[in-house]
């Protein structure tokens, strides 16, 4: 279904709109393969009983026409999500059920012109528990429907594109409280063209709007919230080795009027293969509907987030390019966070201030061998204002290590058997316990470093279009804590096979 998945880190408010100040994931849609009916799926069943099946079918019907479909179903018995601090075996299992359709067809109307209509519905079901340390026999379940239109126009120097989404989702909870619903309905709505001035000059400017509704249902009246946003960027690209890009971002909110958002990421080539960058950018995060009105903890007079953004890195190759090292300095300020707390619901921070260092490599060591690596430093502090005006500033890296690293290895050991094992550590974290037998207070406690080591292997049939694979996770059965008073998987294993047709 997916044909590229991008990872853009820092904030992109200016070009993606509000809500992606810490950064964007960016998934990129396949069109259907040459030849009038192409199949694909796969089959998969591990520990927990978990079991995972998928299948799809796509073809072109000319040069103009193409079309998509896939369903994929999962399910699995889980284990219990809320950990036994007296491990009396008494504690339920949670698992999920999950079903998804998705389609799509590119229509070309004529030359240069293609829509592309699509439709995605999820159905999801499962379990969970009523807090650290807290078994209980609750249940969830989500409906989401998301269809629209996307458009797009390309004729030499010009690219037009534009499309609409419309989402609708249905939650339900069922707990020691009783049952409760939600509703909800986002329209997503967005034009924008470039211009190719010249070979190294390219002009954006668009036009976004966002629309949140929550329908009126138990005597309450229908809640909304509005955002439309004019945006432009320009790009500079190869000129003497400088590259940049420069956009701006007007925001124009229902609830809290004007907000304007920037960007500036330059870039330099010092030779082919050393390239300096850097970027400086602003983000804006609007509460969500839920924040300002859902049923737990709401606060109407909540502010929205902002966030300015600094980084500064190189990037080389070595080795005649197969081996690509990168480095990056970063530093994050959001202004009015929002949090949660028990006693007073959501409410605004003053700052949060975060900052570290990434370092990746990636080496290509043979034909048949990829190796990578990282190590992530990252450091960050809460800031509030007390009554006397002074400020009181604490670590808030909750869940997030100063120190982490990792590394994987690839190897096709044949043509047809591929081997990859990958690591990762993560060092000392912090958390907050809202603990029931002290009012919910929030109390800080210390989770421990650990290692986890995964496994995955792959073979080829070579008179067959299809694998047969294994996916180990955590190979060597490491007991860790990501969330306090939750448990982790342990050693799990998943085979199937996937079939091209």
């Amino acid at each position: 279904m997916w044909k590229r998945i991008e990872i853009l880190q820092g904030s992109q408010s200016t070009l993606y709109g509000p809500d992606t100040i810490a950064g964007v994931v960016n998934i990129l849609t396949r069109s259907g393969d040459e030849g009038p009916v192409n199949g694909s799926g796969q089959l998969s069943y591990g520990s927990y009983h978990s079991f995972q099946a998928s299948a799809a079918v796509n073809g072109t019907i000319d040069r103009k026409q193409s079309y998509t479909l896939n369903f994929n179903r999962e399910s699995s018995d889980g284990f219990s999500a809320a950990a036994d601090p007296n491990n009396t075996g008494t504690f339920g299992d949670d698992g999920f059920r999950s079903s998804s359709f998705y389609g799509k067809a590119d229509i070309g109307v004529t030359d240069g012109l293609t829509v592309s209509p699509f439709f995605h519905y999820n159905d999801f079901e499962g379990d969970y528990d009523a807090g650290a340390f807290q078994d209980a026999e609750n249940a969830y379940s989500l409906k989401m429907f998301n269809t629209g239109l996307q458009t797009a126009f390309r004729r030499d120097k010009l690219n037009v594109n534009g499309g609409y989404n419309l989402t609708s989702t249905e939650r339900s909870f069922s707990d020691q409280f009783g049952d409760s619903s939600f509703e909800g309905v986002f329209h997503n709505a967005d034009l924008f063209g470039s211009y190719a001035i010249s070979p190294w000059l390219t002009v954006l400017g668009g036009f976004h709007f966002q629309q949140s509704i929550i329908p009126a249902s138990g005597g309450m009246e229908e809640l909304s919230a509005r955002i439309a946003s004019p945006y432009a960027t320009l790009y500079v690209k190869g000129l003497h080795g400088f590259s940049a890009e420069l956009g701006y971002r007007l925001n124009s909110h229902s609830e809290y009027g004007n907000n304007a958002t920037y960007s500036f990421a330059p870039s330099y080539h010092l030779t082919k293969d050393i390239k300096l960058f850097g970027s400086l950018t602003t983000g804006f995060k609007v509460p969500t509907l839920n924040e300002l009105f859902g049923p737990f903890g709401a606060n109407p007079e909540l502010d929205p987030e902002t966030s300015r953004y600094v980084s500064v890195g190189l990037e080389t190759y070595l080795l005649q390019q197969s081996l690509k090292l990168r480095a990056q300095y970063f530093s994050r300020e959001i202004d009015d966070v929002i949090v949660y707390t028990f006693t007073e619901g959501f409410i605004n921070r003053d700052r949060q201030n975060d900052s570290g260092m990434e370092l990746s490599a990636n080496w290509i060591a043979a034909s048949s061998i990829r190796i990578g690596g990282y190590y992530n430093y990252t450091d960050g502090e809460l800031i509030t204002i007390d009554d006397s005006g002074e400020e009181v500033r604490r670590n808030n890296l909750l869940r997030r290590p100063a120190h982490s690293f990792g590394l994987r290895v690839g190897i096709n050991v044949t043509d047809h058997l591929l081997v990859r094992i990958d690591g990762e550590f993560n060092g000392e974290r912090t958390d907050l316990f809202f603990n029931p037998e002290n009012s919910f207070a929030g109390e800080e406690v210390t989770l421990d470093p650990y290692s986890l080591v995964n496994l995955y292997t792959e073979y080829r049939l070579p008179t067959l279009r299809a694998a047969i694979f294994a996916d180990v996770r955590n190979l060597l059965d490491t007991g860790f804590t990501e969330v306090y008073g939750f448990n982790t998987a342990g050693f799990t294993i998943k085979g199937g096979v996937r079939v091209t047709l």
